[in-house]
């Protein structure tokens, strides 16, 4: 046997009441609904082809599901306590739009939203570095938001100073039972200290093995969205990027509340396949035997997918053995270090409808949008280095494959990634001689692609059933356009899909109740 091993993300407006801040986290979605005999995580493993021809060297697709059902999570009084600590930019560029007075408004809202078994540290850098509360157990909140009140705007950016101050912080009282994680916020370069992209990769990796998270959140336009991504897929944490200084709160929210509702950490995947299996590739990362590669610990409620392109050898027997998935993690809720080890056995056949007959069509489906993004992200790359013709060339041609897809499967999944293709090419012209708009295309493209990395593609595409901000942004575009008067609540519910349709119909467009790009686009969400 043969043993590949991939870690990776399986593979995240705003209200200022610090009341309703605390109610979301205490209770939010998911109150009430703790069972104890419910598993932090569950696995489902599919293929697009199970069946496949007798005597072929054939392609097979592997889809590996996680799922971390809501009902895992024990609650408020239950979780695990948190040792975080807030690493906040303080340079000379934060003054602008008042990003750092939103930045310390929402800084003080986290801290409101902890309680005494939680412990708190802030960090605030700029080419100097400086513990503005160093580690302790949240109790004086009145003296923490007053330290917090204090900053200023001045000096330069040492990032990464900063965010390993804000680790040690951490790693003082370190306990692996505990949420241990630094979130970093920056609208700059890393431009003091460390700024090599692989050093601090380095530094972060090493975080990482010592059980400490690093979330990221870039603001503005300026910061280096490559390097804050890389930083949190290094270490294992969430990348958000922020538009405008007002969303601050709301993403420093929702980072903390999928924090505390973590059940699942550690998150390893480990192949050991047979001899039939002649090479693998993962679609859903970039490459996955990087030994840096980050692992996502997932909270109550959360899915992602891993997808796996198997080359396997020919075979005239009815069963084709691959090897073995265990999957290993640990249990945050207790934290029991767990293990499960799954056959991948395909079945063989020289029935060319039994064969057909067998596919898996979600399978399929969900492997050529991994195909498709990985190419997408290839042409947002060469869009970047100013090859413009070759990236417009490449998502042309992106363009014309998966409509091929979109009409012989006739899924609407396809059908949204054909339309934001196609306003994205669009994009590219509009803005290639303007720097800011193009900048603002570019986080906004990596950033939905980064989502996608782990299936998630609520970024281009929402309808009924989908939660989160995307769907809280859409609430409130079309409250603003005069078309919903709903709850701003982050539910894609039958009522939200009747307003979309309205405001599609009112637009000359298709009037499905999908939020698709064209949609999104004209609401000023994509």
């Amino acid at each position: 046997m043969h043993t590949l091993t991939f870690n990776g993300r399986f593979a995240r407006t705003g209200g200022w009441a610090a009341a309703l801040f605390a109610i979301v986290l205490a209770v939010g979605a998911f109150a009430g609904h703790a069972r104890a005999d419910v598993d932090a995580l569950d696995t489902t493993v599919r293929y697009d082809q199970p069946v496949i021809p007798h005597g072929t060297d054939t392609t097979v697709h592997l889809m590996i599901t996680l799922h971390s059902p809501r009902e895992a999570w024990p609650g408020i009084a239950e979780r695990p306590p948190v040792n975080l600590a807030l690493v906040l930019d303080r340079s000379g560029s934060m003054e602008d739009k008042g990003k750092l007075e939103y930045a310390k408004r929402a800084a003080k809202l986290v801290v409101q939203s902890l309680g005494p078994r939680d412990r708190v540290a802030i960090v605030e850098y700029d080419d100097r570095i400086n513990v503005l509360w160093p580690s302790a157990p949240v109790e004086n909140i009145r003296e923490i938001h007053r330290r917090i009140d204090s900053l200023t705007s001045r000096g330069s950016t040492n990032l990464t100073g900063g965010m390993m101050r804000g680790v040690d912080e951490v790693l003082e009282h370190f306990d692996a039972r505990d949420l241990n994680r630094v979130v970093l916020l920056s609208d700059g370069l890393a431009n003091q200290g460390v700024t090599d992209a692989y050093d601090i990769a380095r530094l972060v990796r090493g975080a990482r093995r010592d059980g400490v998270r690093i979330s990221t959140i870039g603001l503005g336009l300026d910061y280096d969205e490559n390097l804050m991504q890389s930083i949190a897929e290094n270490g294992a944490g969430n990348y958000h990027y922020v538009e405008h200084p007002s969303q601050i709160a709301r993403i420093f929210e929702e980072e903390l509340s999928t924090l505390v509702r973590t059940t699942a950490r550690d998150i390893d995947l480990r192949l050991e396949h047979s001899d039939a299996v002649k090479n693998i590739n993962v679609l859903s990362m970039e490459d996955a035997r990087a030994e840096g590669l980050a692992v996502g610990d997932m909270f109550a409620g959360e899915s992602q997918t891993v997808m796996l392109r198997l080359d396997v050898d020919a075979t005239q027997a009815d069963t084709l053995d691959l090897g073995e998935l265990t999957i290993s993690f640990v249990d945050a809720r207790t934290g029991e270090k767990q293990s499960r080890v799954v056959g991948l056995t395909l079945a063989a056949s020289s029935n060319a409808q039994t064969v057909a007959e067998a596919r898996d069509s979600d399978v399929t489906v969900e492997a050529a949008l991994f195909e498709a993004e990985r190419t997408h992200l290839l042409a947002v790359a060469a869009y970047e280095a100013g090859d413009n013709a070759r990236a417009d060339g490449m998502l042309a041609d992106l363009e014309t494959k998966v409509a091929v897809q979109a009409d012989d499967t006739g899924d609407a999944r396809l059908t949204a990634k054909l339309e934001a293709l196609s306003v994205e090419r669009e994009q590219m012209q509009a803005v290639a001689a303007a720097p800011q708009e193009r900048s603002a295309f570019l986080k906004g493209s990596k950033q939905r692609l980064y989502q996608a990395q782990s299936g998630k593609r609520d970024g281009y595409l929402l309808e009924v059933g989908d939660e989160g901000l995307e769907v809280e942004r859409l609430q409130t575009a079309l409250a603003e356009e005069g078309f919903w008067s709903g709850p701003v609540d982050g539910k894609y519910t039958r009522e939200l899909e009747a307003a979309v349709d309205s405001y599609q119909a009112s637009k000359g467009m298709k009037a499905d109740g999908i939020a698709g790009p064209s949609t999104l686009q004209n609401l000023g969400l994509y």
